[in-house]
């Protein structure tokens, strides 16, 4: 069992034969007994505190070591954070064929497009609505060519909202989905989540599919069912409601573009905050 076909009351320590304490282990840090919010977020602080994952690398390669990048990969790869995952957040049954609402979120503008691509194979007759509730983090020219051809059109760097209302809602627009932007003047997850569900307090009444990219699929569904649990406990109480869809990619061992694959050292701390928020949610143990 592992971060792709858990199950509800799983050993989270247990999960891809014992991953994430065998890195801790790697990176002298030391687990408490139990899985603990505080203690996982400790280690995230050593593999991964930076939203921009890229930022992430110098601290990855301190904590495990210069020359780690094929055992990161291979922790990683075991841990199957990696793999396209179509399930329930909550437990690992199939999602419907039908949903009241796909929510893409906010990142860096790859994970952005591919999420927008994960929906693309979705059939709009089957899809209620597409909300794309997004922050106003300015976007660095770096994290794609399309940054730069915004900031040539506007004369600045475009926030994520920017990005995702000039590059992504068209094209979801075009292939039939009933699409709306909800910008939030905000850069923190749950504040832009929050804002979403005061604006349309209605996705708690249905289905919802995380549209996702790996390895963050498990954070973004985890995320928004704490947000409706803020507002409704009783929101996906039977793992019903909310649901995810991924995609995949190629762990990049010998250097490969970030375009094309995934850094490991990146990887390696969205799997402590995977964790995190199975623990968070009560999924785990």
């Amino acid at each position: 069992m592992d971060f792709s076909n858990y199950e509800q009351g799983a050993a989270l320590y247990a999960l891809g034969n014992s991953v994430l304490p065998e890195i801790a282990d790697r990176a002298n840090y030391q687990l408490t007994d139990q899985p603990d919010k505080v203690n996982l977020q400790g280690l995230i602080a050593k593999l991964g505190p930076d939203k921009e994952l890229q930022k992430n690398i110098g601290v990855v390669r301190e904590a495990l070591g210069d020359n780690a990048t094929g055992q990161i990969a291979d922790w990683v790869e075991r841990s199957g954070i990696m793999y396209p995952v179509e399930r329930s957040f909550m437990k690992p049954t199939a999602v419907p064929e039908r949903a009241d609402t796909v929510i893409i979120n906010g990142g860096v503008a790859n994970w952005m497009l591919r999420r927008a691509g994960v929906v693309l194979r979705m059939d709009p007759k089957n899809v209620g609505q597409v909300l794309l509730p997004i922050g106003n983090r300015q976007m660095g020219a770096a994290e794609h060519q399309l940054v730069q051809t915004s900031e040539r059109s506007r004369g600045q760097r475009p926030t994520e909202a920017q990005f995702v209302e000039q590059f992504v809602v068209p094209s979801l627009a075009m292939a039939g989905f009933d699409v709306r932007l909800i910008p939030v003047e905000s850069s923190r997850g749950d504040e832009v989540l929050d804002a979403l569900l005061a604006t349309v307090p209605s996705i708690l009444d249905g289905t919802v599919i995380v549209a996702a990219n790996a390895p963050n699929a498990l954070q973004a569904a985890g995320e928004l069912r704490l947000a409706g649990q803020r507002v409704r406990p009783e929101f996906d109480i039977n793992g019903q409601q909310v649901h995810m869809v991924s995609d995949s990619i190629a762990l990049a061992r010998r250097g490969e573009a970030a375009k094309t694959h995934q850094n490991p050292a990146t990887a390696v701390g969205q799997l402590g905050r995977n964790g995190l928020y199975l623990v968070m949610n009560g999924i785990v143990v």
